[in-house]
């Protein structure tokens, strides 16, 4: 009886030694903060870069996308985009003006890469929010690439300007070229990067269900047609046509 109460009082005394040091563990190691799932909304300007190089002025974007980590650090997206394109060959007069002008739809899926966050073990997530607001949007940087689908459609073909000659006083129609191509869809290939900044606090002790982050994205969108593509409406280049996105926006994990 003896024995077995020096061995119930040892176990006692064990447990009580070592239920603090516990406790104290999980105090400093909280448990660790995972967000799977992300979904967005973004908007911006655009730039196109196609046969119609001389005058490419910014045209308007607006982007919601939707994505998941398979593992820390390395994502799998959709997105969908509409904006409207825009370019011309800068003609000092009308009979010789060419131009591109047309909306544009576009689907996409790709892949994208947070280094620092892949390279993150358990600890690291448990206390990254006791580093600088600096050092968490820098692990929040990440790299891109995906494919995806445009389809244009050209605001019009041909305009006709009704020119007054200043002799006769008679109207003189003119019609200038708008693209070759009103509509059609043209495959691509995208890369991009961008940063995450978090607007929730990272604490894990002080997390919601949802944390918020503001977007900056950079965004390459190459046609694969090699001069067959119709990004711009102009079948008759020889070079891929491409856009980039300049995007900000509201992004929020859960």
């Amino acid at each position: 009886m003896a024995s077995m109460l020096t061995k119930n009082q040892f176990f006692l005394s064990l447990l009580v030694v070592i239920l603090p040091s516990v406790l104290c563990a999980q105090s400093v190691e909280s448990r660790i903060p995972y967000y799977r799932y992300h979904i967005s909304a973004e908007g911006g300007i655009n730039r196109l870069y196609g046969d119609l190089t001389e005058n490419t002025p910014a045209g308007p974007t607006f982007r919601i996308a939707a994505g998941m980590f398979l593992i820390h650090g390395f994502a799998l997206g959709l997105e969908a985009e509409v904006g409207l394109l825009k370019a011309d060959n800068a003609a000092p007069d009308l009979e010789s003006l060419n131009f591109s002008k047309n909306n544009y739809t576009k689907a996409a899926v790709g892949i994208r890469l947070y280094p620092l966050l892949f390279l993150q073990d358990d600890h690291d997530r448990r206390v990254e929010y006791r580093q600088s607001f600096g050092r968490k949007v820098v692990n929040r940087f990440y790299l891109g690439a995906g494919f995806g689908l445009v389809y244009n459609t050209q605001l019009g073909v041909h305009e006709t300007y009704a020119y007054t000659d200043p002799l006769l006083g008679d109207d003189i129609p003119i019609e200038t070229a708008f693209s070759e191509r009103d509509r059609g869809a043209s495959n691509l290939a995208l890369v991009n990067g961008g940063f995450d900044i978090p607007l929730s606090s990272l604490n894990p002790n002080k997390l919601d269900f949802f944390v918020w982050m503001l977007n900056l994205n950079f965004q390459t969108n190459l046609g694969l047609g090699k001069g067959k593509d119709i990004i711009d409406g102009w079948i008759s280049g020889n070079g891929s046509d491409a856009f980039n996105v300049y995007s900000i926006g509201l992004k929020v994990a859960f």
